[in-house]
This record gives structure tokens, sequence and C-alpha cells, in this order.
């Protein structure tokens, strides 16, 4: 066989080309990957993949390019074969016209070519690499499209693929000895992984990256007939050229001052906290290592742990960074202020990445422009990124826990997710919000992270000590001992795999130094709307802003019609929650933390905010009065941490800050309604036996002890009240952690490769789906995503900016009318309304899903604003309100 008979291979077609002669030789498409391969390891491109790379194969940085591409171009080499070769007709009448033999069977793309790479990198890979290593390479051919392949599939193909004619064997064969040649380094030293999980894991996900970029048809054209020592210098310029388009060919590493000080100036002087950061040793910091942060609000966490993520840098020598947030709303609030650090602090001209579902309807209303050092530099590179499984692979991203989480659970392209973290300092911002399903989740990715090389920041109010110590120990791999002063708050602990640690206690520095919250008890039911409003008025009648945190849409939505109802002109009255369109949402966002934030001067004279569970969480928000709903404690206290969060002059009722919590009570006994299907019964009812003894919350110092009182679990005696509801708390949390374990990638084993169980138990990435089958992030309850439309025959009608705009359902409807349909978008969650959907879902005409963007949405047909539906012997009414969002009304009797 001659390099002639493989160059008549094809690997790539021109796409709506009719003319066989212009295809993309396979050795071609081969060396193409190979050469972005060694692109992204090279000087020019960002350390982080040769860092991640080094730490997971065991093998020195500058080692690397001379065998890696080699083993990446393998990838496609089971594009030499009859099932491969097959598939395109034009290309193959071509090439039995070139005398190539198909044999007799009618090959229908099985096995696929990866799985060929697989079998021959298996068996006849004529190279003397050590077994850990042969195995990740073989994985990395095998999984490179999404999925591995099952022991019993490999031996299936093993037999499809005895049934080729030899000459198949012989052409891969030569191909292999091709890439030998032109791209190992003579005396090569093949390294041994001292873990065949995280060297499967780590030269998968970099095979994907620098396949998709190979691929790139901006960049690679047809080059069928090119001699190959003319080729390889041309495949070489054109993946530089890929690689500089993505973004990728810079160096993301920031010369700012690494002192807390020199990098936020404007921060002058800096928290305790803060300072704290530059206290950590460097031996601590020059390894991958987590690091703890518990604090108040108001602290500073934020700029403490950019601050800290910046010295991490030092050792790794790139900035690039994701910050996780637990909802959406907290995600597109970082945003702004990680664009601003970039440019303002780091000096950085690349942008950033808002990474969660909705991110690509919020991005660009939320971008900053321009940006510092050249806005436009990188503009072009965001939309390679565009795709939410590309969009990890960013320096830089904000957005949802959700899709850090998406890393370890067993779906499709799961390597790639896990490149895209790992390197990077993962920043996980309200750890304290994550249930055990989450937490579980989180123990796991810490697992793999930590073996990636990677660093890891939480951040949280406060963790209760168990669970703190359950996700050092995950990270570090053993029972790291807990600081000596365990129970001390604020605190500050980084430690590193190796048991290196540090740690710090820093003082709380509210502008009072400290916080002395009087809480104070409300005894309204849902009944009672009209009073709750008239005390909420009553509250600011001689001036200030009050808030009031409610557990349940309904009850904000019923609150704010009171207030609005009974209130003067002059209130200024806001409310938010999740039901409301997403842009209607992002302007009540960005309004009321405009209002309410540090600054005074669109603060209202009296005002009233009513919301529910969105706003406790890194909203930076300041009233002067706050009540709650009850809640957890560690709630309750992140909802405290927004009353007197700032410096300035209070009315002067005012001056010492209330907490007031709302409860239920009947014959003195506490009474829980809906709230216990929101959060734990026993914890609610922890909680507030905790709570209620204190005529005086000092803060910070009785953080640790409340948070420790409700969550330390100490079984309570059968004859407790709290008995019952603790037995279905553990009951619940056994099952959270298996719902978990089942959907979860196996623990990084060093010498039996994950990729053999991932290949079977395999889960779908649908965030729109609840089903057993599909890898959710969070447990909860199922919802359907819907477009709110008001329909006349093929004419619908919906408001946005003001405007109304109308939709001809008769015509096809453009990508921009999608968008601006998208962001019209409510997730609708209440059960029977759900259920209700579903059921209608496949009527009228057109159907969302058969729209690209709006697949996983629902048309939501109103009539003068509302919708009528029956389910069960159930009238449910939904009517989209311009004022209090969508509402949900369900009657008995339809």
């Amino acid at each position: 066989m001659s390099t002639d008979a493989i160059l008549r291979l094809w690997g790539k077609t021109k796409q709506g080309s009719t003319d066989p002669s212009e295809f993309h030789p396979a050795l071609f498409h081969m060396l193409d990957v190979a050469h972005v391969a060694r692109t992204l390891l090279g000087d020019s491109a960002s350390s982080r993949w040769s860092k991640v790379l080094s730490v997971a194969l065991n093998a020195p940085e500058d080692s690397l390019t001379n065998w890696v591409p080699w083993a990446i171009a393998l990838h496609d080499i089971g594009k030499v074969s009859a099932p491969f070769q097959y598939q395109s007709k034009q290309q193959r009448d071509r090439l039995i016209k070139e005398d190539f033999d198909f044999g007799t069977k009618k090959w229908d793309g099985k096995p696929s070519h990866g799985e060929v790479s697989e079998l021959f990198i298996k068996s006849h890979l004529e190279m003397d690499i050590p077994d850990n290593l042969r195995r990740a390479v073989r994985d990395l051919a095998g999984g490179h499209h999404g999925y591995f392949t099952t022991p019993l599939q490999l031996q299936e193909n093993r037999i499809l693929l005895s049934r080729e004619p030899s000459e198949w064997s012989l052409l891969r064969n030569e191909a292999s000895a091709i890439l030998a040649d032109l791209l190992l380094e003579r005396h090569v030293q093949f390294p041994d992984p001292g873990n065949v999980s995280v060297a499967v894991m780590a030269l998968t996900g970099f095979t994907v990256i620098c396949d998709w970029l190979g691929s790139n048809g901006d960049f690679f054209s047809p080059h069928a007939g090119t001699p190959i020592s003319d080729y390889m210098a041309v495949s070489a310029q054109q993946a530089w050229q890929a690689v500089q388009a993505t973004g990728f060919a810079q160096k993301i590493f920031s010369p700012s001052a690494t002192t807390f000080s020199g990098l936020f100036p404007e921060k002058t002087p800096p928290r305790p906290l803060q300072s704290s950061i530059d206290k950590i040793p460097l031996e601590v910091l020059s390894r991958p290592c987590l690091a703890v942060i518990e604090a108040p609000t108001g602290e500073g966490k934020t700029e403490a742990a950019l601050a800290l993520a910046h010295r991490i840098a030092q050792a790794s020598k790139t900035d690039e960074l994701y910050y996780a947030l637990p909802t959406t709303a907290t995600s597109n609030q970082m945003f702004g202020r990680l664009q601003t650090y970039l440019a303002g602090n780091l000096g950085l001209g690349t942008q950033v990445k808002l990474i969660h579902g909705q991110a690509f309807l919020c991005e660009d209303d939320l971008r900053i422009r321009p940006l510092t050092n050249g806005d436009d530099e990188y503009r072009a590179s965001l939309e390679w990124f565009a795709p939410r499984k590309r969009s990890l692979l960013s320096p830089f991203g904000v957005g949802t826990i959700d899709q850090a989480e998406l890393a370890v659970l067993n779906v499709k392209h799961v390597p790639l997710r896990m490149m895209g973290l790992a390197g990077k300092v993962l920043i996980v911002d309200e750890v304290h919000a994550y249930d055990v399903y989450m937490t579980t989740i989180v123990e796991q990715l810490l697992r793999w992270l930590s073996l990636m090389g990677t660093s890891v920041i939480l951040l949280s109010a406060t963790l209760p000590k168990e669970r703190r110590q359950k996700l050092v120990n995950a990270f570090c791999g053993n029972d790291v001992a807990g600081p000596m002063q365990g129970d001390a708050y604020p605190s500050l602990w980084v430690v590193n795999r190796t048991g290196e640690s540090f740690h710090d206690t820093p003082q709380a520095q509210h502008p009072n130094l400290q916080i002395t919250l009087h809480p104070d008890v409300l005894h309204f039911d849902d009944e009672h709307v009209d009073e709750k409003a008239r005390w909420l008025l009553n509250a600011v009648a001689d001036g200030g802003c009050a808030c009031w945190m409610v557990n349940t849409v309904a009850r904000a939505q019923k609150l704010f019609q009171a207030v609005k109802t009974l209130a003067a002109d002059d209130l200024d009255c806001t409310i938010l929650h999740a039901q409301f369109p997403l842009d209607v949402r992002q302007q009540l966002e960005q309004g009321i933390t405009r209002k309410y934030g540090p600054g005074d001067a669109n603060r209202p004279k009296r005002g009233i905010v009513i919301g529910t569970q969105v706003l406790e969480q890194s909203l930076d928000l300041d009233f002067d009065v706050m009540v709650t709903d009850l809640a957890p404690v560690d709630l309750l206290l992140q909802r405290a941490g927004r009353l007197h969060r700032h410096n300035r002059l209070r009315p002067v009722y005012h001056t010492e800050p209330h907490l007031w919590i709302n409860i239920e009570t009947e014959n003195g006994d506490l009474q829980l309604g809906v709230d216990k299907y929101i959060y734990d019964e026993y914890i609610l009812r922890q909680s507030w036996n905790v709570v209620m003894v204190r005529t005086v919350i000092t803060l910070p110092e009785d953080y640790r002890p409340l948070i420790e009182s409700v969550y330390s679990l100490k079984e309570p005696t059968e004859d407790s009240a709290l008995f019952e509801a603790w037995e279905k708390l553990q009951e619940k949390k056994a099952n959270e952690e298996s719902q978990a374990s089942q959907r979860l990638l196996p623990k990084p084993n060093p010498v039996d490769a994950f990729s053999g169980p991932a290949s079977i138990g395999r889960f779908e990435d649908n965030e729109n789906d609840t089903r057993w089958f599909v890898a959710r992030t969070r447990l909860g309850e199922e919802s359907i995503t819907v477009i709110p439309l008001e329909r006349a025959g093929n004419i619908a009608r919906f408001e946005t900016d003001g405007i109304t705009r109308e939709l001809d359902l008769s015509r096809e409807i453009d990508r921009e009318m999608q968008f601006r349909l998208l962001r019209k978008s409510v997730r609708v969650s209440n059960r029977r309304a759900v259920e209700a959907l579903k059921e209608i879902a496949e009527t009228g005409t057109p159907k969302a899903r058969d729209i690209a963007l709006l697949k996983d949405c629902q048309f939501l047909w109103l009539e003068n604003g509302t919708a009528e539906m029956f389910h069960r012997n159930n009238t449910i009414r939904l009517t989209l309100d311009p004022q209090i969002g969508l509402v949900i009304l369900i009657s008995k009797g339809g």
C-alpha cells in the first residue's frame, strides 16, 4: 500500500458539492487536528492545556508536544476503513472506480469510525507504550464523539470488522506509520499515567476540542491532490489561524499586583477577610488547593475570592476562571462585576462568557461596552463559544453551578465539560444553598478537579462543620484534620492535597463592626393579606425602605397587590419573583439593584420590595426594615444580610436593625402550611426553636452556633415532637444521595478507567425534563417553559420594550423573532399547571418544539391575557399580569 492510496481516502467533504474530487483526505484531517493540539500546547496559547495534561498524564509539560499530537491524530484512524468510506455514495463510487475493495457487505455505518479507531489502538497499534496510556489513547478514539463504547459493542464491532477486505487493515497500518513518522519525536519517552481515569478524561476532552477546531471549514479547506510534504506547512498555519480565531491563542495571565490593595485600589482600606488573602503562604498555593471562605454578607467575599484566584494564577500562569452561582439571576448580576474586574483590575482585554440555560438571551443585554484594552479584539471568539457544550471552554465564565455539575454527570461529551473547568480556578458561591443532592454532585466534582490539577474556592455565609469537612475530604482524598479553631467565624481555610494548609479567622467588619439583630415575630396567615400590607406601609410611613421575603410566588403577588391598593402615590413598590417573562424579570432585577444597592442617588424615600428567594442570594441590596417568612436558619441569616447592609443614615425609627419573622400559629403551635413542602419540616421547626429563644442575635458571633444548633442533626428522642419530621428528613437525604450517585460518573479510579461504567449508564442532558433518564443537576418539581401569546387567527401578539409586536403564524419565524419570543418566556413549575400544559402540548399550530430556538418551550395561547385549562376536575387559569407576572389560579370543578 502506498501513501498515494491513503490520500485518496476522504475524511471531510465540501458541503453542497457534487464533485467527488472535492474532498479533504482523512490523513490530512488527522494532521490538522494534531497541529491544533500542538498549537494549543505551544507557547502562544494558554498554559492551561499543557498544565492539565501534564498532571493527568504524569508527564513533564515540555515533553507533551513530542507525542500528544500523534496520539490525538489517531482519533480518526478509523476513517481509513470500509464502513466509513462506504458512507458517501459519491465518494464510494469514486473509490470503487479507483479499485478500492468494499467486499460484499453493504456497510451501514457500523462500526463507527471512532469504534474502528478504538479497535485498532487496542489490538493493532505497533507501539510500545504503557498500558494506562494505551487505554487512554484507545478511549479518546472511541469516545471523541460524545459516548464511550460498551464492552459488548467492542466485541460486536470486532466481529463486524472481520468482514472487511484485508487491504483496509494494511491501509490503517500504513496511515499509522505515516502519522508516527510525521508527528512523533525520535526516541520519545512515553509517560505512565498514575491514574488511568484521569488520563482518559483529560485526553478525550482535549481531543474533542482539537477535533472541533480542526474541523472548522472556515480554516481547513479540501486539499485533495496536495503532496503530504507540502500540506504539513499548510496544516500548521491553518491550525494556528483556527486557534487564534477562537481566542485560545493568547496568554491569559495578568501582571497585575498580587496584594489585595494593589489589585483592588478602589477597596482601600481592605476588610480583614480581604487582607487575609495576602497572608496565605506561597507553598500552600503552589499546588492545586481548596479554599473555604465563610463570612457574613457584605464582607467582600467576592473580591477576596478573585484576589485569591489571581494569587493562584502565579503558580498556574493563567488567570482563567469560572464563577458558579446558584441561580441565573445571581449569575446575571455577577456577569457585569466580572467584566469590570477583568478590564479594570486585571487589565485583560478578553471578555466573559455568561453560561446558563438562558445566557444567549441575556448576554448581549448585560455586556458592558466598550471594555478597556480592546473590546473588539476577541469579540469573534465569543461566537465560537455560543453552543452550550463549548461555552465552558471560554477562558472566563460566569454561570450557574448546574453547568459545572454536568462535568461529573454521565452525559454526552462529559470529558469536554470537565476540560472546560480543569486548570481554571473554579469559584463556587453560596455553597450553603445546595441540598444533599447537589452537594453529593459537588463532592464528586471536587474529587475529579483535584486530580486534574484544579484549584477551587468555596464561598458561603456559613457552612455546617460536617458539610465543610466532607467537601475538604472530597478534594484532598483523605481525612484532613480541620483547623484548630473549627468554631471560629469568619473563617478562611486553604488546604492542598499534600496536607499543607492555612487558616485565619479575620474579624468581620460590618459598618458598625458587628450587628445586633432583634428578632421579632409577626403572626399573619395567608388570609390576612391586607393586614400584612398595612403593617408594611406603617413601617415606612415616616420614611425608609422595607423588604418582605416570602416563600411562594402566590404570596408575593397577593401582598404586592394589597400594598399597591392601599399605598399612596409617592410610595415606590416593586415585586420580584421567578414567574415574570425573562426580559421583564431582568429589568426588575436591574431596577431593584439600582434603587437599593450601595449608592443613594436612586434610593427612594419610601420604598417597599416584595419578593421570593431570588432576593436572598448574591444581590447587593440594603433595607431599613426586613420581614421574612420562616425559613431555614441559614437562609434567615442570609435574608438578614440585606438589613442595614451599607453604612448610611437611617430614618429615625429604623436606626436599630430588627428582623421580623412571620409565622402562623394555632393554639400556640407552629403551623407550617405549604412551607413544609418548600423546606424540610424538621429544619424549619428546629430553626424556629433555635431563634425563638433569643431576644438578640449578635452577628457574626452567633452565625456558627445558630447553624450548628440546627444542622448538627442529633437524633431526637422518639417521644419528641420533632422525631417524625427528623425521620422524614433522613429518608429524604438518603434518597437524594442515592439519586445523585446513580447519575454520577464513577470516582477517578487509578487502575480502572471510568469510561467502562460510563458507557453503560448514560443519561440525557435536558434541563427542561425531570424523567429518570435525565441527568438532573438539581431535584425539584418538573417545569415547563411557556411563551404567552395573544392569538387572533393566524396573528399572535406580545409586548416587548413597550411595543406591541405581531407575529404571522402562517409564515416561518425568523431567528430575530425567535429571540424576541424567548425573552418573553416564563418557567412554570406548579405541578397541576405543568400536568395540564403537558396534556395540551400537542394542540395549536405552529408548535414551539418545531422551531429551532424554541424547541424546549411551549406556546401558551391567551385570550385577553388569560389561558384556561381543565385537568382532573380542576380549572386551571393562567393570567399574564403586566404588574405581577404570571398568575396561576386553580379551582375545583370545571
